[in-house]
């Protein structure tokens, strides 16, 4: 369960992060994680002390796509540009540039990589020598039974039984990693606990974190932080507000959750009076979306348009789009189960799918055509 903050760790939190330490070193402080010290610090309003995204110049664009047709690494155009591996990514997919097929290895590239491990170089110098990432070349001496993979530690049965104790106590990953099992990872809790078969999924909520989840959205917080500050998903903060009774928060803090307009006697009306209006003219008309009059139709089982400007000659059965005669067509022949079951999927009466099925009959060629 979250601890509660204090005003003294609010004022800690401020001082830290003003005067430039790093955010592991202010968890340690507070003996909380960096991610809840990082999201209770945009609760607070701290702005990020980050500097601004540098722009990309057109000279580094057309390098990045000289350098990815190449096949050069990512790590390896960071470094040329003074930019980091995720921003050469991230401005890859921006830019809609694809990288090229790894490039298979040769006899002299299995010679040189193992050359230089006999030789005793890192992975970084084979890197920059072999022009591959330390990671590519690491799994190929794997491949190659040049080095044998490091092995895991097991896991213990009083590790297991530290694990269990605290899912049934509500704990997520990050907090058994905290409290329990400080040398496994989050990650390596969450799969450990995949593997014996717990719930990774729908916690129970304890009445500290119902606490906290009312004071949080009491304080106008958004979902996103609300979920980050309890290590909880934004469909499960929801949810828990809609059991408590709790207003639904906002997706970002201090905006409101717009309210659809309902609908008024004089709209329903206008739409029950036009049924062979289209959907696009009746939108503009009243002042709504496409999808919202299409939702009010089916609410009311009110029939789609029954004429069409591309087939005039062929809808004749009222209430029947030419969709619909198509679906009706397509059934025939129209058994009483199956005329119970097109007038429920259709929306329309038996009379008018009887009369589109004689209409079917009198120009089924015509119609059959126009499919």
């Amino acid at each position: 369960m979250s601890r509660l903050w204090t005003p003294d760790d609010d004022r800690l939190l401020r001082s830290l992060y003003e005067a430039g330490e790093t955010m592991r070193a202010i968890a340690s402080r507070l003996g909380r994680t960096p991610d809840a010290v990082d999201a209770h610090r945009r609760a607070l309003g701290i702005p990020h002390r980050g500097r601004p995204m540098r722009p990309w110049a057109a000279s580094e664009d057309a390098f990045l796509v000289a350098a990815t047709k190449a096949g050069v690494p990512a790590s390896e155009i960071g470094r040329r540009l003074g930019r980091t591996s995720d921003a050469v990514r991230r401005r890859r997919e921006i830019c809609g540039i694809t990288r090229p097929r790894h490039r298979p290895y040769t006899p002299d590239d299995d010679a040189l990589l193992r050359a230089g491990l006999r030789a005793g170089l890192t992975w970084s110098e084979l890197a920059s020598r072999l022009g591959r990432t330390g990671g590519a070349l690491r799994l190929r001496a794997q491949k190659l039974d040049l080095i044998d993979p490091a092995p895991r530690r097991r896991w213990t049965r009083a590790e297991d039984d530290l694990l269990r104790f605290g899912y049934r106590s509500g704990w997520s990953g990050a907090g058994i990693h905290a409290r329990l099992l400080p040398e496994r990872t989050a990650s390596a809790i969450c799969a450990r606990a995949r593997s014996l078969g717990l719930a990774v999924y729908g916690r129970r909520w304890s009445p500290d974190e119902d606490r906290r989840l009312g004071e949080l959205v009491r304080r106008g917080m958004s979902t996103n932080l609300i979920a980050a500050d309890l290590h909880r998903s934004r469909e499960a903060v929801i949810r828990r507000c809609n059991e408590q009774g709790l207003d639904r928060p906002p997706l970002v803090a201090g905006r409101r959750r717009k309210n659809h307009r309902g609908w008024t006697a004089r709209e329903d009306e206008q739409l029950r009076e036009s049924p062979d209006v289209d959907t696009q003219t009746l939108a503009r008309m009243l002042g709504r979306s496409e999808s919202a009059v299409r939702r009010r139709r089916k609410a009311m089982l009110v029939a789609g348009t029954s004429r069409s400007q591309h087939h005039t000659d062929l809808v004749r059965a009222e209430h029947a789009t030419p969709a619909q005669i198509r679906q009706i067509a397509k059934a025939m022949p129209i058994t009483p189960t199956r005329l119970i079951a097109l007038s429920e999927r259709l929306q329309l009466p038996y009379p008018a799918i009887r009369r589109v099925i004689r209409q079917v009959e009198a120009n089924g060629r015509r119609i059959t055509a126009s499919r």
